[in-house]
This record gives structure tokens, C-alpha cells and sequence, in this order.
């Protein structure tokens, strides 16, 4: 036999070609990827309510968190992820803000408790839900627009539940337990245990009393939207034109002023005091600060595919799945094709 002559192995079928191992090849790496994907769906894809979770951002001072309602309160880290159940409880020094899924917040300001009761995400109707019990101390919301008719965001007090679709309001408790619920923008359906609810629009608020019986709506005095805690909302923290504007002017000018003078020596730390409710009608400085929104999520849950992304996602896998399923077909033709040809 000559060296150019080769010997065909057992049944006469020839060896499979490269080109017909390749397409094997790719078809199985397809198939196994399309299969991890379809895999990983499965395993993370939620109900109809998903996205449970708000992100909490620390501002100042003390701020402590329980978890689920039980156990002890632990300090509160920036970023921390929240979920329903858990327990906000800012000191005397604590000032904090959570940020919701849907991109609305909350401001909790010093000596605040404050519960997240609800955070529900409807996937297939593209609703939200968000509900929060409020037992001391002041807070102020920010609500995105709400989408669907189910959609609700509501501050329950012991007293009244203020019920929102997209506006900035606060709730404030007096020292005496009773509570001032105002709008900045929008409108706010307040409920008290007694009496007819009462709608509240933009720069108007009610007073509730210990026994839930709501007062006459009224125009926000100066001096309560001057105060600390809604100065620092409004001005220095977002910056609406529509309450700080006339402010701006003189802010304008202390900046300039103190430009020109030498630096100060660093001053001591103030003396904190008990936030005390109507404030005093001296408004505080102001300053201009960004706006909600811009922090980053850092400890924030994965979110559960549902809706619009699951589909987007099957169709995904399912396409990667064809592909290889096709390829490896045909590379298994070509390679029988190879074997039986002479």
C-alpha cells in the first residue's frame, strides 16, 4: 500500500468535517445558553406585585431602623435597602430620606417615626402602592405622577390618612399630638376618624385634632412655610421657586457679601433643640441644593422580571434557543452526509 493511500475507518463512513463540527458546536453553545437564560427567568421572574423596595439615604444626625416591626433598632446605613414593615426612627439630631421605586421620597424630620406599611409594584396594570404610617415628628413627600387606578400613596397618622396622585405635601405633629397636613402641589385628600374628608390644594392645609375631627382648610401662613424643616425642603433641598423666590434675591447678596470678606473661623456646633410646631417666623438661610432622585441606589434589591421585560427576555431566549437548535441540525446533516458520501 502506498503512503498516499488512506484507510477508512470500520463501515466506511469518513470522518466528519471541520466545517460540520463547527456548526455542532455553535449549536450546542446556543442551546445551553438559551437554556441558562429561560433558566434564570424562571427562577427570578415575580408575580404581579414586584419591586418591593425603597433605598434610604441618610442626611444628618442619628437615624436608627427596625426591621420588619421587630427586634432592636440598629444604625442606619446609607443606601440601606427598606422593605414593608420596617421602622424609621430618626434622633433628635436625624434627618432622613427615603427613596421609593417608583422615584417618589420621603423627608423624615428630627424626632420622626416612621413605618413603610405598603410598596407594591402591579406589573400587569403598571400601578403602584405605596402606604406609610407616621406616629411623631414631620414629614414632607415628593409623589410622582401615579399611572394606573389603583395606584395610591398615602401617610396614615393615628388620627387622618392623607391620600395623594402625584404632588409635595407634609404632615407636621404638634407637641400636643395634634397634626397640620398641608400641599405645596397638587392635591391631597385628607380623612380624619370623624367627619367628611376634605380636599386640600396647592399652599392650603387643615388642622386634625386628637380625636381625628378635621378643621376648616386654610391658607399656609408665612411663618409655618418659613419654618426650619419646610425651609429645608423647599429651598435648600429642592428649590421651588414658587415659595423661595423671594428669598433668592437676599441669599444672592450674603453670598456676594461673603465672598468679599476673609473666611470665618469655623464655627461650633449649635446646640440642638426640640423641633417645636408652628416654627418661629424667622426663615433660616437658604441655599440652593440638588434635586430628589439624583443618589445612587447602593444596597437596592434586583428587580424581579415581569411584564413588558419578561416578554422582551422569553423572546430572548427562545430566539437563542432556535438558533442553536438549527445549527446543530444542520451540522449533524452535513456531518451524516460527510460519513455516508465516498
Amino acid at each position: 500500500m502506498s503512503q498516499a493511500q488512506t484507510v477508512d475507518p470500520p463501515g466506511g463512513k469518513k470522518p466528519m468535517t471541520a466545517r460540520a463540527r463547527r456548526g455542532l458546536l455553535a449549536g450546542s453553545i446556543l442551546l445551553l445558553v438559551g437554556a441558562a437564560v429561560a433558566t434564570y427567568l424562571v427562577l427570578t421572574a415575580g408575580p404581579a406585585q414586584s419591586r418591593q423596595f425603597a433605598t434610604f439615604h441618610l442626611q444628618e444626625g442619628t437615624v436608627e431602623i427596625q426591621r420588619a416591626g421587630q427586634g432592636p433598632f440598629a444604625a442606619a446605613a446609607e443606601g440601606q435597602t427598606l422593605r414593608e414593615g420596617d421602622v424609621i426612627r430618626t434622633g433628635a439630631d436625624g434627618r432622613a430620606e427615603i427613596e421609593y421605586f417608583d422615584g417618589s421620597i420621603t423627608r423624615l424630620d428630627y424626632n420622626t417615626t416612621f413605618t413603610i406599611v405598603a410598596l407594591e409594584e402591579e406589573a400587569e396594570t403598571g400601578g403602584t402602592i405605596i402606604e406609610a404610617d407616621q406616629a411623631s415628628g414631620g414629614t414632607f413627600s415628593r409623589v410622582v405622577e401615579l399611572s394606573g387606578s389603583d395606584s395610591r400613596f398615602e401617610t396614615s397618622t393615628p388620627t387622618a390618612v392623607a391620600s395623594v396622585r402625584g404632588t409635595d405635601y407634609f404632615v407636621l405633629f404638634n407637641p400636643d399630638q395634634t397634626q397640620i397636613i398641608g400641599v405645596i402641589e397638587g392635591v391631597v385628600q385628607v380623612g380624619g376618624s370623624v367627619g367628611d374628608d376634605v380636599d386640600l390644594t396647592a399652599l392650603r392645609g387643615v388642622d386634625v385634632s386628637t380625636s381625628g375631627e378635621l378643621g376648616e382648610p386654610y391658607d399656609l401662613p408665612p411663618e409655618l412655610l418659613n419654618s426650619d424643616f419646610l425651609r429645608w425642603n423647599l429651598c435648600e433641598r429642592d428649590f421651588l421657586e414658587s415659595v423661595c423666590a423671594e428669598v433668592e434675591p437676599k441669599v444672592q447678596k450674603k453670598k456676594e457679601k461673603k465672598e468679599e470678606e476673609p473666611p470665618p473661623p469655623p464655627p461650633q456646633a449649635p446646640e440642638v433643640l426640640p423641633v417645636t410646631y408652628p416654627p418661629p417666623e424667622v426663615a433660616p438661610t437658604v441655599i440652593q441644593a440638588g434635586r430628589p432622585g439624583e443618589a445612587a441606589a447602593a444596597g437596592a434589591a434586583p428587580l424581579a422580571f415581569t411584564g413588558l421585560r419578561l416578554t422582551v427576555w422569553v423572546a430572548i431566549a427562545v430566539a437563542l434557543a432556535l438558533s442553536g437548535l438549527g445549527l446543530y441540525v444542520v451540522g449533524r446533516r452535513r456531518g451524516s452526509a460527510a460519513s455516508d458520501g465516498s
